[in-house]
């Protein structure tokens, strides 16, 4: 016979040859026609400068979820765009707009209806007339042989008409000392999330330029760094921008800190460290800072390694004790069903919750309230969270239209078989 000389393990059943042939059929039909479950996002494109529609502007679909990959490209005619057929298994949609250089990013969450959303860009420009810059905090402490400094700026960009600072003039620049050692970090806050940003120098010696557009609105902008400590520091810092204020946090209350430019005004203990304010620093001065004892955060001698319970690490597990509940009701829910986790309501409700812990936590970073190496850790492991939450609900989705496709075009498999195919 013919088949005598295939190989009996390389061939498909009959019966699944015949399920996989339905689920493409299906697949078809699915791609030619609406889904049973689409999600429309309609929507234009409106200039927040001039107040006009903005015509032919291009509209791109990104789902996060799925990677950032970017489901479709419009084009606005005459203002308006329509993305229909969108998978509404998906968290949410962000779109994106370029426009004059600078990119808009709407966050669309999906939630069982269409939604009708504005996209509003800005013209760019380099002037600075309208925004106010303040830092809300430059806190201090002393790490081994360095004196560590953390310093967020808040830059609130109320031009009228509203416009969009961007390029090399346009830019947020700030002060770096040149006898910094080591940069921490430095990043933009966008739509809640941290971006890492790279500092670039100008031709002025220790000025720096943030390459990122300041669209109006708030932009945070944080940086962190190291310079020598041996029990005594002094931070001349360049101020580049009227600044309506700026608070002074020391993480070690033994430390001592004076200026010589400016009046401290001693405010009420943040987290356990002592605080400081000064009012109305004028652009292009100095603000002189120094620094002097308190204790060092280095290991003992001994190299003895103790995990001490702070106010940082207690709001660092106060953010990772949502997660741990969520991952101990996924295993709960695991062992108690062969087929665990169908509920696409209930993993989105725990993606919902994820994200909303995240955006607590970046809060309480920016407001120092915990370490930058318990925020990485806590971030890290929240993200990786959502990601694996973001992919069960994509292969639930793709599951679900396997499981249509079955029951439509095959007779029902066998029970064991039937589980064997759905769980993961």
């Amino acid at each position: 016979m013919r088949a005598s000389g295939v190989p009996q393990a390389g061939a498909l059943p009959l019966r699944a040859a015949t399920l996989v042939m339905s689920f493409l059929l299906v697949l078809l039909f699915m791609v030619l026609a609406a889904p049973a479950h689409a999600f429309t996002i309609r929507g234009n494109v409106v200039n927040g400068t001039t107040g006009a529609t903005v015509p032919d502007a291009k509209v791109a679909v990104v789902n996060p979820a799925g990677g950032m990959m970017q489901e479709r490209e419009l084009e606005a005619k005459g203002g308006r765009f329509e993305a229909s057929g969108l998978d509404d298994k998906a968290p949410i949609y962000l779109l994106r707009v370029d426009y004059d250089g600078v990119p808009y990013n709407v966050p669309v969450q999906v939630d069982g209806a269409d939604k009708d959303i504005t996209v509003t860009v800005y013209e760019s420009t380099s002037s600075w007339d309208g925004i106010k810059v303040s830092s809300p905090h430059l806190a201090a402490s002393w790490q081994g042989n360095h004196l560590a400094i953390e310093q967020l700026f808040e830059i609130s960009n109320e031009s009228s008409p509203p416009r969009t600072a961007t390029g090399d003039t346009g830019y947020f620049k700030l002060f770096i000392p040149a006898d910094m050692e080591s940069l921490t970090t430095c990043f933009v806050t966008s739509l809640g999330v941290p971006v890492d940003r790279t500092p670039m120098p100008t031709d002025e010696p220790n000025i720096y330029r943030v390459e990122y557009p300041i669209r109006p609105g708030l932009t945070r902008i944080g940086l962190a760094y190291k310079v020598p400590y041996a029990g005594q520091y002094t931070l001349n810092a360049k101020t580049l921008y009227d600044l309506e204020h700026v608070f002074v946090f020391l993480v070690d209350p033994e430390m001592q800190i004076t200026s010589s430019s400016h009046t401290l005004q001693p405010s009420e203990p943040v987290h356990g460290m002592t605080a400081y304010s000064i009012h109305g620093v004028a652009k292009n001065s100095v603000v002189t800072l120094a620094f002097a004892g308190g204790t060092s955060q280095a290991l003992a001698a001994s190299q003895e390694v103790h995990v001490v319970p702070n106010d940082a690490h207690r709001i660092a597990l106060y953010a990772m004790v949502p997660l741990l509940l969520v991952l101990l009701a996924l295993v709960g829910i695991s062992q108690r069903s062969p087929n665990p986790l169908t509920n696409a309501g209930v993993l989105s409700a725990h993606y919902e919750l994820l994200v909303k812990r995240l955006a607590r936590l970046d809060d309480l970073r920016a407001a120092d309230a915990v370490s930058p190496d318990a925020y990485r850790a806590a971030r890290d492991e929240m993200t990786a969270r959502l990601g694996a939450l973001a992919v069960r609900m994509r292969a639930l989705a793709d599951d679900g239209a396997a499981a249509d496709a079955s029951s439509e075009h095959a007779s029902p498999a066998p029970e064991s078989a039937t589980r064997g195919h759905v769980s993961s």
